[in-house]
């Protein structure tokens, strides 16, 4: 078990995080969080992610685990245990779900796991706070096809085009972070919505669906599965934000500490070979994936066949990245600039 200790004597890093400017402070919150609830790492088993070096096993594998988001995510990396890639390079890989930025990033720092899932804009809140994550391999991305993407803002029939969301209520899964910040950067770049008159509302994913069909909200930010269903249920695509922030937008990321990159650099490279077949042997069999998304995900049939699958690109879109820091810097999200290059694991 890790252990968590109210703020008291912090790493530089840690003591940090303290100073995030108040605007809209939900994903400032949750990043405050990694102070309240960090790791005691002295004493908690967390050597690895400090900067231990991994030994085989008795099986002659590196035992690694990774922290994803259920749903997708952590079905694309069991897809390639399962099909025994990251074995193929010693490792065996334990995937384990989790929900939230802060609670996977708390789980590596701790030790628990060596690689977590993320995405581009709490990573780069992470950076601006000197959290020291980097990036291994790019997670799940946009596409190019405006109108067709695993990410949508859904709405409800009154809402008929982008600029009708200038004035209403829009929920996202997490204020102030992608969701919000690609929508409103498209909205404003693409279609000259006033994206200050939006009313920002938190609403889970699975809960947006009923939300807006009360009347609660107009409009809310959507991934596949839910995607699928909101479209079932009368509700319509308005607007991709991925997409409409720039085509082939990297949203996802995977992450490991630079302690343990330093630490261990043929595990990451291992990893990152791994990871790379497991998209690779996806592009190139689809429907067996597909049909695999019925236990990875929990998906029916039906909806395994017909949902959007997320981009996955062979690099990180390093544009995103540059882009997202530009935008968030113009926002006052972050307070300094930041040394992009720092950002990457070799080969990322």
């Amino acid at each position: 078990m890790w252990k968590y200790v109210l703020a008291g004597q912090l790493a530089p890093w840690e003591a940090d995080l303290k100073h995030i400017p108040p605007r809209r402070p939900s994903l400032a919150v949750s990043v405050l969080a990694l102070v309240a609830l960090l790791v005691a790492a002295c004493g908690s088993g967390g050597s690895s992610a400090q900067g231990g070096t991994l030994q085989p096993g008795e099986n002659g594998l590196i035992k690694v685990k990774i922290a994803e988001t259920p749903g997708l995510p952590a079905a694309f990396t069991q897809f390639g245990v399962d099909k025994g890639f990251f074995k193929e390079q010693g490792l065996d890989v334990e995937v384990t779900t989790l929900q939230g930025g802060q609670t996977m990033v708390s789980a590596m720092l701790a030790g628990d796991v060596q690689f977590t899932g993320g995405d581009v804009v709490a990573f780069t809140t992470f950076r601006s706070r000197n959290v020291p994550v980097v990036i291994v391999r790019p997670g799940s991305g946009a596409g190019d096809k405006k109108g067709e993407d695993y990410q949508a803002i859904v709405a409800s029939p009154k809402i008929t085009s982008p600029k009708d969301l200038e004035g209403a209520t829009v929920a996202v899964n997490e204020l102030n972070n992608i969701g919000q910040l690609f929508t409103e950067m498209a909205l404003e770049r693409n279609y000259g919505v006033d994206v200050s008159t939006i009313k920002w509302a938190e609403i889970a994913l699975p809960d947006v669906n009923g939300a807006i069909a009360s009347g609660q909200i107009d409009a809310g930010y959507s991934l596949e599965p839910f995607q699928t269903v909101a479209h079932n249920q009368g509700l319509h695509t308005v607007l991709t934000p991925g997409v409409e922030y720039g085509a082939n937008s990297q949203i996802g990321l995977v992450l490991t500490t630079e302690q343990f990159l330093k630490a261990n650099a043929d595990v990451v490279k291992a990893f990152q070979a791994a990871h790379l077949k497991t998209r690779n042997y996806i592009l190139e069999h689809e429907q067996e994936y597909r049909d695999a998304l019925v236990k990875l995900a929990g998906l029916q049939p039906e909806a395994a066949s017909t949902i959007r699958l997320p981009a996955y690109h062979e690099h990180v879109n390093r544009e995103t990245i540059s882009q997202v820091v530009k935008d968030m810097r113009e926002r006052g999200l972050i307070d300094k600039e930041l040394d992009i290059e720092a950002f990457f694991a070799p080969d990322a």
